[in-house]
């Protein structure tokens, strides 16, 4: 689907975690399709078990965000437990996915967490991107082909 890469930044604002952003937050176009991508995760690190297992990165908040190649965002969906008044993750749906009532652009319909590769998924079975990798289905966890 794409061959950009998951690149580590600072944290902005004092906030925790490390932040991870995909092609340093810029537009990614997508293989073919019109759209493009945009991937920020916030991470905080899981200390692990008690049995000495290491420790791992866990998601803390994210920004999945499909948009017109060279225009509008689509949709987005975001979890950011720590900022804004809507803490639960949410969906938000945009100007680029054509009319719209005022009241959807604004709106933050709650949605349960996502992962990146559910978010990936969509955009190949949905939205017709093409994976660049034949076993897609496989690496992402899925059943569909």
């Amino acid at each position: 689907m794409t061959r950009a890469t998951l690149v580590r930044t600072n944290p902005r604002n004092g906030s925790q975690g490390t932040i991870v952003e995909a092609n340093r937050s810029r537009p990614i176009p997508l293989k073919g399709s019109r759209r493009a991508l945009e991937v920020t995760l916030w991470l905080g690190v899981d200390a692990g078990g008690e049995q000495g297992e290491p420790p791992v990165a866990a998601s803390i908040s994210y920004a999945f965000r499909v948009r017109e190649a060279s225009g509008p965002e689509i949709l987005a969906y975001h979890l950011h437990p720590g900022a804004g008044a809507f803490r639960a993750p949410h969906l938000h749906v945009s100007s680029g996915a054509g009319q719209l009532a005022p009241e959807l652009q604004r709106a933050h319909l709650p949605t349960g967490s996502i992962t990146l590769s559910q978010f990936v998924l969509m955009l190949i079975v949905d939205f017709g991107v093409a994976p660049l990798r034949p076993d897609w289905a496989a690496v992402l966890g899925s059943g569909t082909k």
